[in-house]
């Protein structure tokens, strides 16, 4: 492993007592709950896409347009 992933890896998930193990491991788990979850193609968010790509938009445009109106959460 590298030198600074140690570092985060500490600075993450030492606590008042220093590095224990069992802490870390719940302090990821704590951490991958509330990661951002990839966003899944639902049917209206389908629709928008295909209403911009029909519209000439490139498919850059057509993310960026999504995330605007709040489509791509």
């Amino acid at each position: 492993m590298s030198q600074p992933t140690v570092s985060r890896e500490l600075a993450r998930n030492t606590g008042d007592r220093g590095y224990r193990h069992k802490q870390a491991q719940a302090k990821a788990m704590q951490r991958r709950q509330t990661a951002v979850k990839p966003t899944k193609m639902t049917p209206a968010m389908i629709i928008v896409i295909e209403a911009k790509l029909r519209m000439n938009g490139v498919p850059n445009r057509c993310q960026v347009g999504c995330y605007m109106i709040g489509e791509a959460d």
